[in-house]
């Protein structure tokens, strides 16, 4: 399983934490960057990643959308799990 870390300071904005998962977990340059997006992509990782998200508490309220999702893909897919801090 492949640890990937992404500290979510200074991230101010949807779009902001949509180019920095992105990036982080290397996603193809198709992605819509929405939710929906964000979960087909989780859904379809080439390989187990364990995803660390610092600073988690540090984003605005618009974070718990975020975090629903990334929860049901882990839920969803064997080859994703998610850790808060």
């Amino acid at each position: 399983m492949e640890p990937i870390t992404l500290s979510c300071s200074g991230l101010e904005t949807k779009q902001q934490l949509h180019a920095a998962l992105a990036e982080a977990l290397r996603f193809p340059n198709w992605y819509g960057h929405n939710l929906d997006a964000l979960y087909d992509c989780l859904r379809d990782l080439d390989g187990a990643v364990h995803l660390y998200l610092l600073d988690w508490e540090t984003l605005p309220d618009w974070k718990a959308a975020f975090r629903a999702v990334l929860e049901d893909a882990e839920n969803d897919s064997p080859a994703f799990t998610v850790s808060f801090a």
